[in-house]
């Protein structure tokens, strides 16, 4: 979720700096306004593809993923849709 004046291409840069050992790549697929999302907001969805050469990814995995993702977003001001609060 972000504010519906923030750029796309703000927004989309600032993803972009998220590293971590199991992303192989972060994409963009859409983009939403509208009352389920609430006054002066935007939902931007992206895609994250997860991979390891060495082994299979374990729910352990995709948890920590999720969470180090999660900070990131909140430190850039961001927030996962339906975990507003």
């Amino acid at each position: 979720m972000v504010e519906a004046e923030r750029s796309y291409q703000d927004v989309s840069a600032q993803i972009a700096r998220f590293e971590h050992p199991l992303l192989l790549r972060m994409t963009f697929v859409a983009s939403y306004e509208g009352k389920s999302v609430g006054a002066g907001k935007r939902s931007l969805t992206f895609r994250a593809k997860l991979g390891a050469d060495d082994r299979t990814l374990v729910e352990d995995d995709l948890v920590a993923f999720s969470r180090a993702f999660g900070q990131h977003l909140a430190s850039i001001g961001l927030q996962l849709r339906g975990t507003e609060g």
